[in-house]
């Protein structure tokens, strides 16, 4: 309302007279006597007058050409107006007073006509051009506007007569408000606006010249016409073309800048036209959606946001949502029934349509011009996910009931585009259809989750007053006094009546009549939520609604008024809006055919009340407390407003979840992975859904889905139930917590038994995102039903996939911690699962010890608990129950029904499985010894039993006594108190025999378990001195005996054999020179041996000595078994003789047996350096510990860290001089020029020098293996080579950067015998230093080529296999891709190996591919008999058949890398679209002109064009697999540091397995773009014209005007016009027109951005210049070469 003003001026105190002063105050008091109405009436002429006065002599020139004139009288006039309106709508207009009114504004409506009429007709622009001050402009815009507004307010007062309408005046303001809308706001605040204003002085247009301050006043005095003209179209009538103006100049508002008090008014007016114009819905809703399109998204609408309170009703609302959400609301006002009318309950239901017209319009409009007419803007759809979101936003919350009828058409039409038979709209389209549903269908579910779980339940009428809540009562008690509000008389009424004094219960307990107690019944939770509802609406209302003034009758006012709503003003925001749409939207499920036709139901007759209901007209709220005070929270009312509509759409949510399940089972893979993503995140709300049968089937069959996508997102599914136990922690994955049985955990816990199988099979998918949460949902199982007899074949899964990462290693022994070491106490079923997993995991490579790990995490657990009894009490009892589990585990199953100590009844075993189960447990109690040996002696009598074995015993026992004799030869060292250890007489009998019986292995183990007896039990050296005084003069006669014959028998072979084993194995455990007496030294050990127990001579006095000679005699001797022996031998002596590794002839011998041609000697001398490798590094761990103890003879007086004062060779310094065979181990794991046995039959390979020449064979060497069997030899002697690098690459004895070429090359390997090893240790040297890959890039993919042509043939036109591509992709997701730097720099090395096909440095880097002759002949023959195009690629020369096969190596390994972030493919594009612009170029401009003086050589020429279509190939197939907009790939930047995860899907798959590594590159289209330069070989001419044609259809992705439009937008100025002329304009370039002194500058040598240094790019020709495809004007390549990324200017 507007303040009053005084109007007179305040007489001068000092110079009014008294009589004056008396007079002034006698006509003041008459004036107060009289009525307000009057009194305004009687000031009203005198500020006409002043308002004549000042405008009445305006004319057109002097408007504009004089000084603008003032705005006072103008504006006093017009508050005086708004006084007069407001008390209009509260007192009635007598006739005197209106004919006075018309009698002063006569001349005033004149004066209007002409001003608005004048500033209508104005040009602003031309003014502007002819010399107008801005100033007058102003002032003259101002006036119009002033004047406009007053002319309304007058007009939309109450009782004004119909004379001071006019309708020329009417049509002036439309076109005075159009005008200044279109000539001034609209330029001012379009998104062009500013750069506009800083155009440059040749560009067309005038800016505005108005400042920032006059515009705010310009667009305040424009909203308030709005304002005014929105009353005024409440209480008059305009013309159907002023309405389509006003239609459209009140839309233009919302597509400008965001001007939310502009916008506020302009809604007004469009929602006082759309409810009171139902002609002009139609138009109203096409001008919008007409200009839908246009909105913005993503960031740039949110500035749009309406600034609002978070317990406001437009907080999270856009202007143009909230804009249809209100005309929305007004489709079905009762305008034409009197407020407080009796309507039928039909004449309600007619009323719906409407609103459901102008819904089913708007929503299909969007759908129409957002989605299916652009299925390829990706901007329209975020416009539609813009608004659903927001719609979703407002849904529940009771001021916008017209949200949930749009999201319910919405879903509608959403669900039927999705099941449309005939596929209607591209996938694209039906992609964002499913997401959009998808993402509505998890947010009403939320909501109905939310609901369901904090119900509010209203008691029953007839329940006690002691045994209802408070809260629950006093919410009906609210309900039933607003239904007194109405005065109607509904079943309730008279009960409603009786509430006011609270006494609703004693009300039914006093004896109620059946038709009162039935009528109060009536009044159900609905009724009472649609109340409270209406209540609120009530409450929220700020700007009361103008109702014509009250009747007097009797000189007593009615009641409600009788005037129609149509007669009343109220704004937009009064809930009269929503609260009419909510009843015409109820109306449609409130009919009841059973009910009575007269009557109707209660909730009908409620519904048909309300609709009129008088309680949101008048403010009579009686439900509100003492003051006014709100009673109704709105917290409570939105839970109830939510429960009310929630039931209402659950029909809604099960059809959209059908048609989700649909989608899931649809023959598009996006759409599979899609709903199932958003079946997974109603799972995380809802776990029940899982339980129905639709659902849990869908489940089961996308687990098996061809596309490794959906198989994640479905497991992810599958891991939701684990309520977020396998969220990432800081330091990797989380271990999955164990779930009660109660409610939905129960539910989790039989979903996880009813899937587990299927999870099984995923777990060893080729994806690896698939594996990692198939291993999360397998480790949930196996917690929470750890008795289910699947847990064994579960575990040896996860120990399997527990390589995989150290994230996976953690969950995984995290698992098996909470499994089996959670309490001190073990179950014998938790021993036999413990024992598979231990045995299991010592056949998987590079698993290291499991035992030990969860020993150590388990001691680091069990010290903090407080009712623990123990670590060791713990190790005790675990050791104990393996213990005797095995020995009453039997050869034979127990009788059934027979039941063991400690455990269930056993289902029944095999034979096999009791075997494994035995050997499990004793593989298991060897663990323990290791870790914890001290724990194991107690255990060592009963051991010692299945030592004795009988003649017939079987291989497992015999089995069992080798391993009983590890567990042994482990445990004594340890012994503190010998007696009662063991029966040791009788073990040595065993052991003895045990030696003379057992092959080679057994009689090693036996043998040293039998010397660690003797050391540290018995100290009785007669039988270790017994067997040598047998094997020594044996081994040196036959010996002697074969250096003589030159042969031996076959018998005297295997004889000398097993000596040759005892004495080493003896050698291994017991240092026998130490223990032989020595004359004249008087400190010695107590345990001496006499020198004459010796019945043999010693070489050099010493029996080390002696042995090792006689094991070189033996190797000398030639024969293969011999040679093989003596090697294993050879690295048993050297364990416990560690000063004879750095003999001369020890060193022969292994060199020897390394270079050796026999793959069984070969493999023997390898596992020899390894075993000793290992050996070395865990003595130098054990000498290395301060104070450490107990692993040393402390009856020698010799303990870790100290010696005897004789000097003897450490750890570290025995394993040294094994460094020398590096380079021979090294040979063998390169598979492009292995010597020895790897070197291919027929080839000849040049040997090194350091390489001991092989010994010629003897007669006795076995005949050539089969090439089956030699394949499998030549792989076993490639692992354990690996193993020997690996050793010496862990203790720092060997260089990596020479190491790192061979170990890549091997992780191609086809056999992941071989592959995975190699990667676990390329993963491990690049740890700490990624870069010494980066550095030795060109050297490794080098030796991994050679690799590959020497094993797996390669065959141009075929793929590799994913398996020989997985290493790469491991490596390069586990070291490259977290850090940017380094993984661009690997992508652009990497491509630069295709990029970089020069012929003579090709003859360099592969100069062994000469000795590998021609390759692929067989696939010629083989892939194309009859074509002779293809024959012609058998006919090139050698080296560029070889290069077309390192061309497609090099592609295909890059195409395979697993891409995480939209950068990676992007970059290689990038690349390549730089490759071609320059090298292309380069070529292209080699052969133009007819005169070539320096034509480029044919050769380089061929591989030029080579890389040229590599690129080519590789761009595409990057662009087709990870779906890349040329948009996106001309606008990448490098040197962006955002890091943004691939979130395009590919939208066909072109294999089964789509996982993280993938051959992608297409060899077979490759090919068929290679054959024409394999047709024109030599013709250089028509390979670049061939190249000509190939990158004249490839597109770019890059053009010079999208450069030039974006250096435009960056500087400000407009759209760049073409100009004819020779120069280009200064300052229009890129770094140009800044200083006259940096355009003399020097151009310095260009150099790419985003490299780190010049050497990263070879694109620059000589002298510093680049190379250009043709010859272009001087400024288009000055432009070029001051471009990011130069393309030539013709192509886009």
């Amino acid at each position: 309302m507007a303040p009053k003003l005084r109007l007179g001026k305040k007489s001068d105190a000092a110079t009014e007279s008294h009589v004056e002063r008396m007079a002034r105050l006698s006509l003041q008091k008459a004036n107060d006597s009289l009525p307000e109405m009057d009194r305004l009436l009687n000031t009203l002429p005198k500020a006409v007058k002043q308002f004549v006065d000042a405008y009445s002599g305006l004319s057109s020139e002097e408007l504009l050409l004089k000084a603008p004139a003032s705005l006072e009288p103008a504006k006093t006039l017009r508050q005086v107006a708004w006084h007069f309106r407001d008390l209009s709508w509260r007192t009635s207009l007598k006739p005197e007073q209106a004919s006075m009114l018309c009698k002063v504004f006569a001349d005033p409506l004149h004066l209007i006509q002409v001003l608005v009429t004048l500033v209508g007709g104005l040009d602003l622009q031309g003014l502007l051009g002819k010399g107008v001050s801005s100033a007058a402009l102003l002032g003259a815009f101002l006036l119009g506007l002033e004047v406009s507004t007053l002319y309304c307010v007058l007009a939309s007062s109450f009782g004004v007569p119909v004379t001071l309408v006019v309708e020329e005046v009417s049509l002036g303001i439309v076109r005075c408000l159009k005008e200044s809308l279109r000539q001034i706001i609209a330029p001012m605040l379009s998104p062009d606006g500013e750069r506009s204003r800083k155009a440059t002085a040749h560009d067309t247009g005038v800016d505005l010249p108005f400042s920032a301050e006059e515009g705010t006043t310009l667009c305040t005095c424009v909203a308030d016409l709005m304002q005014a003209m929105h009353e005024f179209l409440s209480r008059h009538k305009l013309g159907e073309d002023q309405l389509h103006q006003l239609i459209h100049m009140a839309l233009s508002v919302f597509f400008l800048e965001p001007n939310f008090r502009l916008c506020s008014t302009a809604e007004e007016v469009l929602v006082t036209i759309f409810s009171r114009h139902s002609a002009l819905r139609g138009s109203v809703l096409q001008e919008f959606l007409s200009r839908a399109p246009r909105l913005p998204s993503g960031k740039k609408a949110k500035k749009f946001q309406l600034p609002a309170t978070e317990d406001s009703a437009a907080y999270g609302l856009s202007t143009w949502t909230h804009l249809l959400l209100r005309l929305c609301q007004s489709s079905c006002l009762p305008l034409r029934e009197p407020i407080g009318a009796n309507v039928d309950f039909d004449n309600l239901l007619s009323q719906r349509p409407a609103s459901q017209s102008v819904v089913s319009q708007l929503m299909a409009g969007l759908l129409q011009r957002l989605v299916l007419s652009r299925s390829k803007d990706e901007e329209a759809r975020a416009i539609l996910e813009d608004f659903a979101e927001e719609l979703l936003h407002v849904a529940f919350k009771p001021m916008w009931p017209a949200a949930v009828a749009l999201l319910r058409l919405l879903l509608q039409q959403l669900i039927g585009l999705l099941q449309e038979k005939k596929q209607a709209g591209d996938i694209t389209v039906r992609e964002f259809a499913l997401k959009l549903l998808s993402k509505a269908e998890v947010r009403l579910w939320h909501h109905a989750v939310q609901t369901a779980q904090d119900l509010i339940k209203l008691p029953a009428w007839t329940d006690p007053p002691e045994e209802v809540s408070k809260d629950r009562r006093l919410l009906q008690h609210i309900a039933l006094r607003v239904s007194l509000e109405d005065g109607r008389d509904l079943p309730w009424s008279h009960a409603a009546r009786a509430v006011e004094a609270w006494d609703a219960e004693l009300f039914l307990a006093k004896g109620a009549t059946d038709a009162q107690a039935q009528g109060l019944k009536s009044f159900s939770d609905e009724m009472v939520f649609l109340h409270l509802t209406m209540a609120f609406l009530a409450d929220e209302c700020v700007v009361p609604l103008l109702l014509p003034p009250t009747t007097i009758v009797d000189g007593a006012a009615t009641g409600a008024p009788a005037a129609p709503l149509s007669g009343c003003v109220f704004d937009a925001s009064h809930p009269v809006h929503a609260w009419s749409f909510l009843v015409c939207d109820l109306s449609e499920a409130a009919q009841d055919p059973e009910a009575n036709k007269k009557k109707g139901s209660p909730m009908q007759r409620f519904l048909a009340s309300a609709w009129c209901s008088p309680t949101l007209v008048c403010d009579t709220a009686s439900w509100r407390g003492v003051g006014g005070r709100r009673v109704l929270l709105p917290y409570t009312v939105y839970k109830v407003y939510r429960q009310l509509r929630s039931n209402e759409l659950a029909n809604l949510r099960r059809a959209a979840l059908d048609c989700i399940i649909m989608q899931a089972n649809s023959a598009q893979a996006s759409l599979r992975k899609t709903a199932m993503r958003a079946l997974s995140e109603l799972v995380d709300l809802d776990i029940s859904v899982l339980t129905l049968r639709p659902v849990e089937e869908t489940v089961e069959m996308r687990l098996r889905d061809e596309s490794s996508w959906v198989r994640q997102v479905s497991l992810d599914l599958l891991g939701r139930i684990l309520e977020g136990s396998l969220a990432e922690g800081h330091s990797g994955e989380a271990t999955p917590k164990l779930l009660s049985m109660e409610g939905s955990e129960a539910t989790a816990r039989s979903m996880l038994l009813r899937f587990h199988k299927t999870v099984r099979g995923r777990v060893n998918d080729t994806a690896v995102i698939v594996r990692r949460q198939a291993t999360k949902i397998l480790s949930a199982f196996v917690l929470n039903h750890p008795d289910h007899p699947d847990v064994v074949p579960v575990t040896l899964d996860l120990l399997r996939r527990s390589t995989d990462s150290e994230a996976l290693r953690n969950l995984v022994m995290g698992t098996f911690e909470l499994l089996w070491f959670m309490d001190d106490e073990p179950t014998p079923e938790a021993a036999r699962q413990l024992s598979r997993v231990v045995d299991a995991s010592k056949s998987i490579a590079c698993m290291g010890d499991v035992l030990t790990e969860l020993l150590r995490r388990f001691r680091k657990t069990i010290g903090s608990k407080k009712n623990s009894k123990g670590y060791e009490f713990a190790i005790r009892r675990w050791t104990t129950l393996i213990l005797n589990e095995f020995v009453q585990l039997k050869c034979k199953q127990p009788p059934v029904g027979k039941k063991t100590k400690g455990s269930a009844k056993e289902p029944h075993l095999s034979a096999e499985e009791q075997w494994l189960l035995r050997r499990s447990l004793l593989s298991t109690l060897e663990a323990f010894a290791a870790a914890q040996p001290k724990d194991l002696l107690v255990h060592l009598r009963p051991l010692t039993i299945y030592l004795a074995l009988e003649d017939d015993s079987t291989a497992e026992e015999q089995w069992v006594a080798i391993k009983v004799c590890r567990i042994l030869s482990t445990v004594l060292p340890y012994v503190a108190e010998r007696r009662g250890l063991m029966d040791h007489r009788q073990v040595q009998v065993d052991l003895q025999a045990l030696i003379r019986s057992q092959p080679s292995s057994g009689v090693h183990e036996a043998v040293r378990c039998l010397c660690l007896v003797v050391k540290y039990v018995t100290g009785d050296l007669g039988q270790i001195v017994t067997h040598m005084n047998v094997a020594v003069p044996s081994l040196t006669k036959l010996c002697s005996m074969g250096e003589e014959l030159g042969t031996l028998e076959q018998i005297q072979v295997m004889y000398m054999s097993r000596q040759a084993w005892i004495l080493a194995s003896i050698l291994e455990s017991l240092s026998i020179d130490d223990y032989i007496h020595l004359e004249g030294v008087a400190d010695q050990p107590r345990r001496v041996l006499p020198r004459s127990e010796l019945k043999f001579e010693l070489l050099s006095g010493s029996v080390a000595a002696t042995v090792a000679d006689i094991l070189l005699r033996m190797y000398g001797l030639g024969g293969a078994q011999l040679r093989a022996v003596a090697a294993s031998c050879m690295g048993f002596f050297l364990k416990g003789q560690r000063s004879f590794t750095k003999d001369k002839r020890i060193s022969e011998l292994l060199a020897g047996s390394l270079s050796s041609g026999d793959l069984l000697l070969c493999r023997k001398g390898l596992e020899t350096l390894s075993a000793l490798l290992g050996h070395f590094r865990v003595e130098a761990d054990k000498e290395s510990k301060a104070g450490a103890v107990d692993f040393a003879d402390s009856r020698d007086h010799r303990v870790a860290g100290k010696s005897k004062e004789t000097t003897t060779n450490s750890a570290i310094e025995a394993a040294q001089p094994l460094a020398a065979f590096a380079d021979q181990a090294l040979a063998h794991i390169s598979l492009s020029g292995s010597v020895g046995p790897a070197a291919k039959p027929k080839k000849s390979r040049k040997r090194s020098a350091s390489v001991a020449p092989p010994t010629p064979p003897t007669p006795t060497q076995e005949p050539t293996a089969a090439p089956e069997d030699r394949a499998e030899g030549v792989l076993r002697v490639r692992v354990e080579a690996l193993a020997v690098v690996r050793h010496l690459h862990q203790q720092g004895l060997v260089n990596p950067m020479a190491v790192l070429p061979k170990v890549f090359a091997l992780a191609f390997a086809g056999d992941v015998r071989l592959s995975e090893p190699a990667t676990v240790m390329l993963k491990e040297m690049l740890e700490l230093r990624p870069n010494l890959l980066l550095n030795r890039l060109d050297e490794a993919f080098r030796e991994a080529f050679l690799a590959l042509l020497c094993g797996t043939p390669v065959h141009l036109g075929e793929a590799l296999a994913p398996q020989q591509l997985a290493g790469l992709g491991d490596v390069y997701a586990e070291r490259f891709r977290k850090q940017k730097a380094i993984r661009d720099s690997f992508l652009r090395k990497a491509l630069q190996q295709m990029q970089k096909l020069n012929f003579g440095r090709f003859e360099e880097r592969f100069a062994e591919l000469a000795a590998l002759g021609v390759v692929d002949e067989e696939s010629e023959s083989r892939r194309a008999p009859g074509t002779p195009r293809r024959a012609k690629v058998g006919q090139l020369p050698l080296r560029q058949r070889q290069q077309l096969l390192y061309a497609q190596f090099i592609a295909s390994a890059v195409g395979a890398l697993p891409f995480a972030f939209e950068s990676e493919p992007l970059l290689l594009v990038f690349e390549c679209n730089h490759h071609l612009s320059l090298h292309a170029g380069t070529l292209l401009a080699s052969f133009e002109g007819e005169d070539l003086k320096n034509p480029p050589a044919p050769d380089q020429v061929f591989v030029d064009a080579l890389s040229i279509v590599s690129c080519v190939v590789l761009k595409s197939m990057l662009k087709r697999e990870f779906n890349l907009s040329a948009e996106q790939c001309a606008t990448f930047n490098p040197r962006d540091l955002r890091q943004e995860r691939i979130k395009s899907f590919p939208v066909v798959f072109r294999e089964k397995d789509e996982g993280a590594v993938k051959s992608r590159f297409p060899a077979a289209e490759w090919l068929e773009k290679v054959l024409p330069l394999v047709d024109n070989v030599g013709k250089p001419k028509e390979i670049a014209a061939y190249i000509r044609r190939l990158t004249d259809a490839d597109p770019w992705d890059d053009s010079r005007a999208r450069h030039e439009n974006k250096v435009d937008a960056l500087e400000g100025r407009r759209g760049r016009r073409k100009k004819v002329g020779p120069a280009p304009t200064p300052g229009r370039g890129r770094g140009r027109g800044k200083t006259a002194e940096k355009a003399a500058e020097p151009k310095k040598k260009g150099k790419r951005r985003g490299y780190e240094s010049e050497d990263d790019s070879d694109f620059e020709g000589p002298k510093g210049k680049r190379p250009r495809a043709r010859r272009e004007p001087r400024e288009e390549v000055e432009a070029a070469e001051e471009s990011e990324d130069p393309e030539p200017p013709d192509i886009d």
